[in-house]
């Protein structure tokens, strides 16, 4: 009986390579076209760490308008898991991809001396709210809009948030 199980597991790991892939991981399109969810990001991510930066907040607007990017607050803290949980998916070409044509300006609660949080009522973290040139907001998402921090769950999410 031992070695009936034994052959079987043997025989379920050579199918299991067998049925993988030949495509390099780096490759987004699967052999049926469908999207590798865990490609690695190719497309650029425009970030803009505002404490970091040392600009203001009207001149990272600005340059933003200037470089047909729409401009995403992103209201985070190094302690928020779920925070921390979305920088991560950036990494996977589906969420790069979703934020192609957004820049996001991510604020610290910590550092946030201005008060900006508290201006654009950022109740919970993470928030995103997309801005006008005037700093005005035109949507808001927050963390809890997607069920799972997995890339298949982020960039659905965030692809209809900047459609508003």
């Amino acid at each position: 009986m031992r070695y009936i199980i034994r052959f079987n597991s043997l025989i379920l790991c050579l199918y299991l390579l067998a049925c993988q892939p030949t495509s390099s991981s780096a490759d987004s399109e699967s052999r049926n076209g469908t999207i590798d969810i865990m490609a690695p990001a190719t497309t650029p991510i425009d970030w803009i760490d505002f404490y970091e930066d040392g600009k203001t907040m009207n001149d990272i607007l600005t340059t933003t308008m200037a470089n047909e990017k729409t401009p995403v607050l992103f209201f985070t803290a190094k302690w928020c898991k779920p925070c921390q949980e979305f920088k991560d998916g950036l990494q996977f070409e589906m969420v790069a991809a979703a934020l192609k044509d957004a820049t996001i300006i991510s604020i610290d609660l910590d550092k946030d001396k201005e008060g900006y949080a508290k201006d654009y009522g950022a109740r919970l973290i993470p928030t995103f709210i997309m801005v006008d040139k005037d700093g005005t907001p035109l949507n808001t998402i927050s963390g809890a809009a997607w069920a799972y921090a997995t890339p298949d769950h982020i960039a659905p999410a965030m692809t209809s948030f900047l459609k508003g």
